[in-house]
């Protein structure tokens, strides 16, 4: 049996990828060496931020909820960026646009760099990291990615700063750069902007940072009270900011706290969904 780094160097030339579309709700199958890839992503990379289990976390979630378009903030290593790709694979369905500044190239872990070196060989950057990691899944064509640096500071901010198709709806979004108050509040608010009816937000780490949990707590039971935080009005544009007071009043809100017993700093994952206030679940697919 060959091992993880074997996995990924049989790959090394980009695989025929698999065309996005829709199709039956018959989950595709991955190939073996995905399998093997996301394997070793996991095992041998995911320790580096804490990502091991949460990547199939995301990914089971994936399957279940099927999210269309997908933001990550914050590639990293690619781990989650690859699993959460895998369940669109299944699903037939979705594309996750990640975006990272590269910032952690060259690595500074000279034990771990020299151990990446020998599952990734010849890769200098960031960009090339993900030219690689994508060409050597099926999948791989649902990934894209963007090398940028993020603007935190406002919803406004943020969302001006980000190089992504700003027409489309997104389903889901990760963040996974910093997860302090201006993250919660930026993402928060700034998102609902491009919100699909359905929306779901992840922050990573934030549910186990004690200003960050009684931030989101608060915006969200302010929300459920009809009352919209100011921080919903920090937008220049008009249209935007009437489209993210209209979705406020129109979606109901709920938070939920992913928590992880281990003794680090990365043991949590928050979650805020935004989704059509009714008497039903959403979307009701089928009710007895």
């Amino acid at each position: 049996m060959r091992t993880p780094e074997e996995a990924f160097k049989s790959q090394s030339q980009p695989q025929q990828a698999r065309p996005a579309q829709s199709g039956p709700a018959q989950a595709a199958a991955l190939t073996p060496n995905d399998q093997r890839a996301l394997d070793a992503l996991r095992d041998q990379i995911g320790p580096v931020f804490g990502s091991q289990t949460l990547c199939m976390l995301l990914h089971v979630l994936a399957l279940r909820e099927k999210p269309s378009r997908v933001i990550e903030l914050g590639t990293g290593l690619g781990v989650t960026t690859a699993w959460i790709a895998a369940a669109m694979a299944k699903n037939r369905d979705g594309r996750i646009v990640t975006i990272d500044n590269g910032a952690m190239f060259p690595l500074k872990n000279e034990a771990f760099a020299a151990h990446f070196r020998q599952m990734f060989p010849e890769v200098e950057d960031h960009v090339g990291f993900m030219e690689r990691l994508a060409g050597s899944l099926s999948f791989g064509d649902r990934i894209e990615y963007i090398n940028q640096d993020v603007d935190f500071s406002s919803p406004n901010g943020l969302l001006q700063s980000l190089q992504v198709d700003k027409s489309a709806q997104y389903d889901w979004v990760f963040c996974d750069v910093i997860h302090g108050p201006e993250a919660v509040e930026a993402c928060f608010a700034g998102f609902l902007a491009i919100a699909a009816p359905s929306f779901s937000l992840f922050i990573d780490s934030a549910s186990t940072l004690t200003e960050s949990f009684l931030l989101a707590e608060r915006m969200v039971d302010q929300l459920r009270r009809g009352k919209i935080p100011e921080v919903f009005n920090d937008f220049e544009d008009d249209e935007v900011r009437d489209r993210v007071r209209a979705l406020a009043h129109s979606r109901e809100f709920t938070i939920h706290h992913f928590t992880e017993q281990v003794d680090n700093a990365q043991n949590s994952t928050m979650l805020i969904k935004a989704f059509p206030v009714d008497a039903i679940p959403y979307p009701a697919t089928f009710m007895r």
